[in-house]
């Protein structure tokens, strides 16, 4: 009886190991399974996040500061009313719908929110928007135009040549004739072709 018994346990201790591997073999596999799948999230995320961004490119700008969306960009831009702005853009793109509507559209928010808005066609070319002021400007100034190129960078209207928008605070007045040039505590806004 003491063999059987010894079988016994030793058959019960086998058992168990075995179940114990099946349970590890199962986790490992579950864990794999689960890996897999943030694997496959992961990549969708990066897909959706890549598809976005040529939407963005490809879309409308105009459309990014309708309805809901100007009505925020007006309350937030209101903190700075007072401020002057020049909205510039080149005079052969009125009649392209893209530049046309932006210029319109973002004049039309700032001086809802309070701001000087002194719509200018200048003989400017690039891409995207450009927000400018010159170094010397009032602190309130730069404040604004930081503002201003947050709020429309959050609203995805991207800068120069495609990138991000942020404001330049060392406007370079070579490229502007006399005549042209905004004065010291002006906001200047660049209006170019879609990126």
């Amino acid at each position: 009886m003491v063999l059987s018994a010894e079988k016994l346990s030793t058959v019960e201790g086998q058992l168990s190991a075995a179940k114990d591997r099946e349970k590890d073999i199962n986790i490992a596999e579950a864990e794999r399974h689960a890996a897999e799948a943030n694997l496959r999230a992961a990549s969708l995320e990066n897909e959706t996040v890549l598809l976005n961004e040529k939407l963005i490119k490809q879309g409308s700008r105009t459309s990014r500061l309708l309805g809901d969306n100007h009505e925020r960009f007006v309350q937030s831009m209101k903190h700075f009313a007072g401020q002057k702005v020049e909205v510039a853009m080149n005079a052969m793109y009125l009649s392209e719908p893209d530049t046309q509507g932006l210029f319109t559209v973002l004049s039309a928010g700032l001086q809802r929110a309070g701001w000087h808005v002194q719509p200018e066609l200048l003989d400017i070319s690039g891409t995207g928007i450009n927000i400018c002021v010159l170094k010397e400007a009032s602190p309130y100034t730069h404040e604004a135009a930081d503002a201003l190129a947050s709020e429309l960078n959050d609203l995805g209207l991207t800068g120069m040549h495609g990138g991000k928008l942020t404001a330049s605070h060392n406007l370079n007045p070579s490229f502007l004739k006399p005549t042209q040039m905004p004065d010291g505590d002006t906001v200047l806004v660049l209006v170019t072709t879609h990126p």
